[in-house]
């Protein structure tokens, strides 16, 4: 593989973060326009090649202007490939004036190589007379060894400011199956209840509690213990189901909410349970669709901030549901999962989405908003409301299309 990479730096990271983690160069050399704009962007990006496990040296030429031109791209990249002739150059980012520039510049050293990154068709291009070198894995090979660490550390995000919760398959088998039981009979949970009746356990008082004594009182009510009827047979199949997951247990006397393991904060683990059981298997569900479809790498469930001196504005993006990476072009996709609107205010909860996926991935994120239900008389203007807000609205079995997944029986 060669020694040197040059590219024009951008705000479209993967353009440039591709190619190196590809050819995986001993030196970097960024050019990039005058002023602070993109200052950040290179450091960005220097970050994510670290987290990627890829050691090159890098270097930084400023251009004189803010806005080049193109002879003033020509005669600097002149510069640079008098000292390094046999680089690699990549041309695909900048402004179109330095991409040209860039070009031209290349295209009086005989043994430079143009590069061009391609998104579009995935693939990575030689143009003029020299070829890439032997051995350069494809496009969609890179692409598919991206992880989430990696791309959010290009985007300002590295992996000591943000933390993830982990699953398993007992908990994604969960989702799945709650899935199937929660969309066939949505009209049986909704007439008995369910998520009104689970708080009322769960939160006595409007939250969870903080005694232990108070705690303890929960694990001990019987979850069917809230039900002033008998609960239908899709209410016991979905509490075996949570059951089968480690999330409850069953006894002669009914079903409870399992104790923490040793060294788990019980508060933390009544509130993760219940949460569960009410809304957030959705996620889980979610999160089964991601890893089994040919679109999406790395899902990451309830990705939220830490407080880091080297990423200050990671606080911005808030706690997430899913995020997961859009291939082939390695895009954010920023998801929050709802059973219904019914305790949400539909506009502002999508507006603070359509900001969240922003803060987290930029301009190149997207997101999107799965609702499992949603009253026929409002679905036209939510639907509107995403459209006006750049948030994909997913609706019922739409999710599977989405991810080009079978639907589950």
């Amino acid at each position: 593989m060669p020694n040197t990479l040059i590219h024009l730096i951008s705000e479209q990271t993967m353009q440039n973060l591709l190619p190196i983690l590809a050819l995986q160069p001993e030196r970097v050399i960024h050019v990039r326009s005058a002023g602070p704009r993109f200052d950040s962007a290179v450091s960005k990006l220097e970050s994510a090649v670290k987290v990627a496990g890829v050691s090159s040296d890098f270097e930084t030429h400023i251009l004189d202007s803010t806005f080049p031109d193109l002879l003033d791209v020509q005669l600097a990249m002149k510069k640079i490939l008098q000292r390094y002739p046999d680089a690699i150059l990549n041309f695909t980012g900048g402004t179109k004036l330095m991409s040209v520039g860039a070009f031209l510049a290349a295209s009086e050293f005989g043994q430079a190589i143009l590069l061009y990154c391609d998104t579009e068709q995935k693939q990575f291009r030689a143009l003029g007379r020299n070829k890439l070198p032997k051995g350069l894995p494809t496009f969609d090979e890179v692409a598919s060894c991206l992880n989430l660490p990696t791309v959010l550390a290009a985007h300002g995000k590295p992996p000591e400011s943000w933390r993830d919760d982990p699953f398993n398959d007992q908990l994604i088998s969960f989702g799945r199956q709650a899935f199937s039981i929660r969309s066939q009979f949505l009209q049986e949970f909704k007439e008995i209840g369910w998520s009104r009746r689970l708080r009322q356990l769960v939160r006595p008082d409007g939250r969870i509690p903080k005694s232990k004594t108070k705690l303890q009182e929960v694990m001990n009510q019987d979850i069917l213990g809230v039900f002033p009827e008998n609960a239908p047979s899709c209410v016991i199949d979905f509490l075996e189901a949570a059951v089968n997951a480690g999330l409850v247990d069953r006894s002669s006397s009914g079903f409870f909410l399992t104790p923490p393991k040793d060294g788990i904060n019980v508060k933390s683990h009544v509130e993760k349970v219940a949460n569960i059981l009410d809304g957030s298997w959705i996620e889980l569900f979610l999160l089964d669709l991601a890893q089994r479809s040919p679109l999406c790498a790395d899902p990451r469930w309830s990705v939220e901030p830490l407080k880091s001196e080297r990423a200050p504005d990671s606080r911005d993006f808030g706690e997430t549901d899913v995020v997961f990476l859009q291939l082939p072009h390695g895009n954010l996709n920023v998801v929050s999962c709802k059973s219904d609107l019914q305790h949400v205010k539909p506009l502002e909860h999508i507006e603070a989405l359509s900001e969240r996926s922003r803060n987290l991935g930029g301009r190149f994120s997207r997101a999107i908003l799965y609702v499992l239900d949603v009253d026929n008389s409002k679905r036209e203007e939510i639907e509107r409301w995403g459209r006006l807000l750049n948030v994909r609205i997913l609706i019922g079995e739409e999710i599977f299309n989405e991810f080009q997944a079978d639907t589950i029986q």
